[in-house]
């Protein structure tokens, strides 16, 4: 019975170590930002750096509001050494002094393919692809 099952005609197919390596080293292809920034939120982001230089970037998340039971979106700055170590999604936005808006896990799903953008009269603003402003609790 043994000497049955060594003798059986199965036959592996034979793959090599090219076909291995190609597996292994296709490039996906680059994601989008998780989040596109008006060009007067960047003017905002740089000269909010312009006042305070010895920061890395900003960083958006998602917190609980102080006053009652509410989430809230909040932009906060974060260190030079933090912005190089973090791993979250990042939107540039400018380029020559490496800085850039950080998106926390918290804030990710919720912010994922809209615009932020700034004005004069209301600050800092999330839209949708429909212009309408996103609230945390929707």
């Amino acid at each position: 019975m043994i000497r049955r099952f060594l003798q059986s005609p199965v036959t592996y197919r034979q793959v090599s170590y090219t076909q291995k390596r190609t597996l292994v080293v296709r490039k996906r292809r680059s994601l989008p930002p998780p989040v596109q920034l008006t060009s007067q939120a960047k003017c905002f982001f740089q000269s909010l750096h312009k006042q305070k230089p010895e920061t890395g970037g900003f960083r958006l998340s998602l917190t609980q509001a102080d006053n009652n039971m509410h989430m809230q979106f909040s932009f906060d700055f974060i260190t030079v050494e933090d912005a190089k170590i973090s791993k979250e999604e990042r939107v540039h936005f400018d380029k020559e002094k490496n800085l850039s808006l950080h998106v926390d896990e918290s804030a990710l799903m919720k912010v994922l393919g809209s615009t932020v953008d700034f004005e004069l009269d209301g600050g800092l603003k999330i839209m949708d692809k429909e212009g309408i402003e996103l609230s945390p609790e929707t």
